[in-house]
């Protein structure tokens, strides 16, 4: 055989590893997965000493039922760390607007509640704790183009907003379209598509540079999750109080989880909750 042959097969061999591994299961397996329903969501519970920590993943897409059962979950607990990105009244962002915007019919088309409409933030009992950056905070860390003047005020990101919001418009009048019992088929798929895209490693490695580049490098993980550890690190170094939730973005807690390992944490059990039937 001749070199040419091995090293085109040894190429082709490398390349091949390489792309089984990238689509090998991530570190957000562990939070997310689509096993005995299309989709599902863990707490995953970290103790050390008298202190338990529970890491519960929240999707921001789920029925009804997921909501209530995790806040009942986390009302028994002692605190809950929670994010929720606050904007200054009477300035929300274009693009946080149309976000949340695109949530709501996201959630119309699949039969399901969106998280901000789902749990009553504005009345959330006293162990319930804002931890999150404001949208001011991210503004002033972020060097990404949605914080960038020059381009927030040019006719490209105007025509980039029209667009977003006409495209809003079609998905809003074709809800009532839908055939009787799409929904639960769409929703099913969707699913399961979703979870094997978010959890491959290829997603932990690609999946986060776009909001990089439009918010700025690590403002939407790194900058939030310090905002957690930080206050996180206080209670520790308290020992006080014993049970302590962290009702965050399944993406967040890997790192969160690292950082409590870090601190003499270790697991002692992970459940399941049922986010879409």
């Amino acid at each position: 055989m001749s070199k040419k042959v091995i090293a085109v097969a040894g190429a082709a061999g490398a390349a091949y590893g390489l792309g089984r591994y990238l689509m090998g299961k991530g570190r957000l397996a562990d939070y997310i997965r689509s096993e005995d329903s299309p989709l599902e969501t863990a707490v995953r519970v970290f103790g050390n000493g008298g202190q338990e920590i529970h890491l519960a993943g929240a999707i921001h897409l789920a029925e009804q039922g997921y909501f209530d059962a995790m806040r009942q979950r986390l009302d028994s607990l002692d605190l809950v760390l929670y994010e929720a990105v606050k904007a200054s009244p009477g300035s929300t962002p274009d693009y946080l607007a149309l976000l949340r915007r695109a949530y709501k019919v996201g959630a119309a088309q699949l039969g399901l509640a969106y998280q901000m409409e789902a749990i009553d933030y504005e009345h959330l009992p006293l162990n319930w704790e804002h931890c999150d950056l404001s949208e001011q905070e991210m503004a002033a860390s972020s060097k990404g183009l949605l914080y960038n003047q020059a381009f927030t005020s040019s006719a490209l990101y105007k025509e980039l907003i029209r667009s977003f919001e006409e495209q809003l418009d079609d998905a809003e009048q074709s809800l009532g379209q839908l055939a009787p019992g799409s929904t639960q088929k769409v929703r099913s798929l969707a699913g399961k598509q979703m979870v094997r895209m978010l959890t491959s490693r290829l997603a932990e490695k690609v999946h986060m540079l776009p909001l990089d580049a439009l918010l700025g490098k690590g403002v939407i993980l790194e900058k939030r999750n310090a905002k957690v550890t930080g206050r996180l690190d206080e209670l520790i170094a308290a020992g006080t109080p014993g049970n302590i939730g962290v009702f965050y973005g399944a993406a967040h807690l890997p790192g969160i989880e690292d950082h409590l390992k870090e601190k003499g944490f270790s697991l002692s059990r992970t459940e399941w909750q049922e986010a879409w039937s």
